[in-house]
């Protein structure tokens, strides 16, 4: 139980970093017409 703290405060790391590589990859899709077409 002692580690449960970090264990959460990684799990919530890894969910931001998600959120981040999904920022990007909206971004690059909006930027990219070829993208676009493929969708």
């Amino acid at each position: 139980l002692a580690s449960y703290p970090r264990q959460n405060d990684l799990a919530v790391a890894l969910r931001e970093v998600g959120r981040v590589e999904r920022t990007l990859f909206i971004i690059e899709w909006i930027l990219d017409t070829d993208m676009q077409r493929r969708a």
